[in-house]
């Protein structure tokens, strides 16, 4: 999701258009909403994330059937 509606077209138009779908989003923001919708979280290819990703989440992907790689942290 995207707060601008004009984003929020343009990625739409992007992800019609690519022939692989990539989400890189740390564990901050899953579960947050904003005003416009961009896709569902199903039409990715692959989620990437980072380890601090909470268990549930990472399962509810799993669930959807979509593909998740988690990040380990630097250390």
């Amino acid at each position: 999701s995207d707060r601008s509606e004009n984003q929020a077209h343009l990625r739409r138009i992007m992800l019609e258009r690519a022939a692989k779908k990539y989400l890189l989003v740390d564990h901050t923001k899953f579960g947050i909403r904003t005003l416009s919708r961009i896709c569902s979280i199903t039409e990715f290819d692959e989620i990437i994330t980072d380890s601090n990703t909470p268990a549930n989440v990472i399962k509810q992907l799993h669930d959807l059937q979509v593909p998740v790689t988690v990040a380990s942290s630097p250390t």
